[in-house]
């Protein structure tokens, strides 16, 4: 005679697409000193730096235009102190942004903060010709930049599969050397410093 075990302890359960192609085998630590911010990212994932605007994009398979970007644009000295009253002009300007994507449906906003910046966030869909995207928007303002981080599907449904992952990023993102922080000892000739622009 056997003894029947439950279904669930029959066999292993089998991750599903979604859980496989979002998996996380291992992170990295991406460091830019000259723009003073640094997070981890996955091991397994494809990294490209953009030019026009400055950045990053880390994505996950062929397609970088699902990835999780950060771009930095120097507003300048004619910018004078961006503060936290600046936020209703800093946001009608978006707007005007997003006015002049095809599509555009903003589904959720609110301020936000990280570190000494704040900033805005918001979750919208859009398109771009033929491509449609959803996308995670955080726009953060310190020290005279003006930081967009974002997560992104195309199609959106990309996004609900690697959104989690875009968050993780998110959180971990600080402005500063993380390195620093986990006080690990540089390797020999590597840079470990921020040095203001205005120091």
């Amino acid at each position: 005679m056997g003894c029947d075990l439950p279904a669930q302890l029959t066999t292993a359960q089998e991750p599903t697409l979604k859980e496989s192609r979002s998996l996380i085998r291992g992170q990295k630590l991406y460091r830019d000193l000259t723009h003073n911010f640094s997070f981890w990212r996955p091991l397994n994932w494809h990294q490209a730096q953009l030019q026009q605007p400055y950045g990053v994009v880390i994505y996950p398979e062929k397609d970088p235009r699902t990835g999780f970007y950060v771009t930095v644009a120097d507003l300048g000295d004619g910018a004078g102190e961006i503060t936290a009253d600046d936020l209703p002009a800093l946001r009608e300007g978006l707007l005007a942004g997003f006015a002049t994507l095809d599509r555009c449906t903003i589904l959720s906003e609110k301020p936000i903060s990280k570190d000494k910046a704040f900033g805005l966030e918001f979750i919208l869909t859009f398109a771009i010709g033929e491509a449609e995207y959803k996308q995670h928007l955080r726009v953060l303002y310190d020290r005279g930049r003006q930081y967009s981080i974002y997560g992104q599907g195309s199609p959106p449904k990309e996004y609900d599969v690697f959104g989690n992952v875009f968050d993780y990023m998110y959180l971990t993102l600080r402005f500063g050397d993380l390195l620093l922080d986990l006080g690990v000892p540089p390797m020999p000739g590597m840079e470990t410093h921020y040095i203001p622009p205005d120091a």
